[in-house]
């Protein structure tokens, strides 16, 4: 779900794939996801192993793009 810090109201939602699925089930966990605003990056954990997955947000499309992933 993407918000924008100043408003609560949803503005879009993003998936992030299946393959490799990003770790959702533990959010409160700080290293479930990170980000990199002034780069429009995003890192998640995966839901199976213990890699990452690295996506560029393109704000123009409001679209994540898969970087990266240790498939």
């Amino acid at each position: 779900l993407l918000y924008h810090v100043d408003r609560p109201q949803l503005i879009k939602y993003i998936p992030l794939g299946e393959r490799p699925r990003p770790s959702v089930d533990r959010y409160a966990r700080n290293a479930a996801f990170d980000t990199a605003p002034a780069a429009g990056l995003l890192v998640t954990g995966q839901e199976y192993g213990s890699g990452i997955n690295v996506y560029q947000y393109h704000p123009d499309s409001q679209t994540l793009e898969l970087l990266w992933s240790p498939r």
